[in-house]
């Protein structure tokens, strides 16, 4: 099926099983695989362009198996949800917290730290 997409980003793989290399694409339709050499070297050079693409969709997986030439630049990527973000810096609190805890049950830290040890590892945690 042929259709127009945005390629974002792109990083080689190699397989679990048999180490064959493959890339690994952000498209503006989803995550998708490129297998063939010479697709996959069109794909890299156009990183940040919109082209029509031939996908194959097998099970829950969508290949690119092959790609005209670019029509313009991407289409902006879009953010990741709000409602993902927040979720995932309240799980990391949550777990700082936890953590600093364990630590202050150890000794290693004053219980009166907690709170300003969980805010430390909560930012060490984002810049990683």
């Amino acid at each position: 099926m042929e259709t127009q997409i945005s390629i974002y980003e792109t990083e080689d793989k190699f397989t679990r099983t048999n180490n064959k290399p493959y890339l690994s694409v952000q498209t503006s339709k989803g995550q998708m695989s490129a297998w063939d050499a010479v697709v996959i070297g069109k794909v890299k050079a156009a990183k940040g362009m919109k082209v029509n693409a031939v996908i194959e969709e097998k099970g829950n997986y969508k290949n690119i198996v092959g790609l005209g030439d670019p029509t313009g630049e991407a289409e902006e990527k879009p953010d990741a949800p709000k409602k993902f973000t927040e979720e995932r810096n309240e799980k990391l609190a949550s777990v700082a917290v936890s953590y600093a805890k364990d630590l202050a049950v150890a000794g290693k830290i004053e219980v009166e730290d907690i709170a300003e040890k969980a805010k430390g590892f909560v930012e060490l945690i984002k810049t990683l």
